[in-house]
């Protein structure tokens, strides 16, 4: 059930969990990694991109 991986960690926001995309999206906006480096290591760059 791997395709429900990325829902159950957006559910579980509450408690701490989040996606790779939220992480990189917060590392990037704190000027950590660049937005090429973050998406370069996105699992879902799409993703990231809607979100940064």
């Amino acid at each position: 059930k791997t395709y429900q991986i990325s829902s159950q960690i957006q559910t579980g926001a509450k408690f701490g969990m989040q996606t790779m995309e939220s992480s990189l999206r917060d590392l990037y906006r704190a000027g950590i990694i660049s937005r090429q480096e973050a998406l370069n290591n996105a699992f879902d760059p799409d993703g990231l991109l809607r979100i940064l």
